[in-house]
């Protein structure tokens, strides 16, 4: 049960019930569709393939990575490009970023772990939720 009172300027309401919702929540039919939303969930791709299927789904949703760390690595030899969680960039700058990386190490596995995806829309987020044939999870998403 959820009690509810607004108070404001001396004015205050009386008091209002309402029954608290039972059982498993649909999250995605809480999503606003056309509000802006952060999806909070760690993703890793530990092969060049997978890293960039990663980047590609993620740039046809126009998700913007946040809390990203893009690695390359052959044998004891690495280089790493590290954005903060609070930072969100384009797909674009990753796939020129591994760009780089691979000059320093031609033949290197490419791999990307990512902390957080931005969308413009909840629409975006549910069609990458569909497309990488997953489900959201309670907690993870802020609009």
């Amino acid at each position: 049960m959820i009690l509810a009172v607004a108070e404001g300027e001396g004015v205050k309401s009386s008091a209002v019930n309402i029954p608290a919702p039972q059982g498993k929540v649909d999250i995605p039919s809480t999503i606003d569709r056309s509000k802006a939303a952060v999806w909070k969930r760690s993703f890793k791709k530990d092969s060049t393939g997978e890293t960039y299927q990663f980047l590609e789904a993620a740039k046809k949703h126009g998700a913007e990575l946040g809390g990203a760390r893009l690695t390359i690595a052959k044998d004891a030899r690495w280089i790493e490009l590290n954005t903060p969680d609070d930072a969100f960039h384009a797909v674009g700058r990753f796939e020129h970023g591994a760009d780089v990386l691979k000059e320093f190490i031609p033949e290197g596995i490419l791999s990307i772990d990512i902390s957080s995806l931005k969308f413009d829309s909840g629409q975006q987020l549910l069609d990458m939720v569909a497309d990488l044939k997953t489900e959201l999870k309670e907690g993870e998403v802020r609009q």
